[in-house]
């Protein structure tokens, strides 16, 4: 029986790595310059990614022999930097902020967006919200002290009173990075009725098609189309469907039709397959719309499905 051959320790040069490191001392390859301490040929000059401005340290460490180190040893190092670091003192004050600390809503110091990706998670500041819901729905931090007041909110009349905070900006939240989750929220948490406001408003001018093409606002349409009943997002619905051949081709409009096929009643469903029957070959050839066809196939009553694939052109 062949006996398995021992993988290398740490530290020593595998058979193929001489073997090109043999090659490199006979010849004289230009890209060899780019290898670090130890692996260039004796004479070559350094060609590591160092521009005119780079320090002597820089230029210093990269031609430092290559020390190879053993997993325990890594181990052990990382140890000691755990350790160093939680020995360090940690205090904030206003004489010691740096430039990456910037003020919240609050009036408590907080770090820049780039530093916050990097800390854990701060807690809820408990912010009054009465009269500042809009205000705090526009920042990051406030948007979510809004919805965590809303998870706090013990009965259906205080929930509402937050939500027609929000009566008039509609629109804008859809808009909002930050906004739409709180309005996400509302339409989530609230009884159909109660937000029929953000439906009045996002009517206005033809706007629901401009939302579906909006990476926010298809979310916002989603939840309508989950979360209400039909009767309510007729309109709304009927607008998305004269439109539905281009949003079905859209990045984020193809969301919204497959919500509607999926969530939709059987007459919108025929009108969507009736809509999408004159355009198959369009649809077949985007990969968005590739995505509405098998939603399509996966929703729509058999009948509509027939009469889709016998009648296309």
């Amino acid at each position: 029986m062949a006996m398995r051959r021992a993988p290398p320790k740490t530290g020593q040069t595998t058979f193929p790595a001489k073997a090109l490191l043999a090659r490199l001392c006979c010849s004289s390859a230009t890209w060899a310059g780019y290898l670090p301490y130890g692996f260039r040929p004796a004479g070559l000059k350094n060609k590591g990614y160092l521009t005119a401005s780079a320090s002597a340290d820089v230029r210093q460490k990269l031609d430092k022999p290559v020390t190879h180190r053993s997993a325990g040893q890594q181990q052990q190092q990382q140890q000691q930097q755990q350790q160093q670091q939680q020995q360090k003192p940690q205090q904030l004050d206003s004489s010691t902020v740096d430039a990456s600390l910037t003020r919240n809503l609050g009036g408590q110091w907080s770090r820049s967006r780039s530093e916050v990706k990097k800390t854990a998670p701060q807690p809820f500041l408990g912010l009054p919200i009465a009269g500042r819901v809009w205000e705090l729905s526009q920042d990051p931090a406030g948007c979510r002290e809004v919805q965590h007041a809303m998870d706090l909110t013990p009965d259906d009349d205080s929930l509402l009173t937050i939500a027609l905070e929000l009566e008039g900006h509609s629109r804008q939240a859809v808009q909002c990075p930050h906004a739409n989750h709180v309005l996400q929220k509302c339409i989530l948490m609230l009884r159909p009725e109660a937000f029929q406001f953000v439906i009045d408003e996002l009517l206005q001018c033809g706007f629901p098609p401009k939302a579906a093409r909006h990476r926010y606002g298809c979310r916002i349409l989603q939840r309508l189309v989950e979360s209400c009943p039909r009767r309510q997002t007729a309109d709304l619905i009927d607008a998305l469907i004269r439109e539905a051949p281009s949003l079905a081709c859209h990045p984020y409009g193809n969301y919204v039709i497959q919500h509607l096929l999926k969530h939709g009643s059987d007459g919108q469903r025929a009108d969507l397959c009736r809509c999408f029957r004159d355009n198959l070959r369009d649809l077949s050839a985007n990969r968005f719309g590739c995505a509405v066809i098998k939603s399509v196939a996966q929703f729509c009553t058999p009948t509509d499905q027939d009469s889709w694939a016998t009648e296309a052109p």
